[in-house]
C-alpha cells in the first residue's frame, strides 16, 4: 500500500511540472508562428 502511495504522489508532483513545461512550449511555439505571420502579413499586405 505504502509503494502505492508513493507512486501516486510521485506522480501527483510531476503532473504540474509536466503540464507546466508543455504550456510553455506551446505558448512560445505560438508566439514564434504568431510573430512569423505577422512579418508575413506587414511584408505582403
Amino acid at each position: 500500500m505504502n509503494d502505492e502511495l508513493d507512486v501516486k504522489t510521485g506522480v501527483t508532483d510531476t503532473l504540474p511540472t509536466v503540464l507546466a513545461a508543455v504550456v510553455s512550449k506551446s505558448l512560445m511555439v505560438v508566439v514564434i508562428v504568431g510573430s512569423i505571420s505577422l512579418a508575413v502579413v506587414r511584408c505582403f499586405g
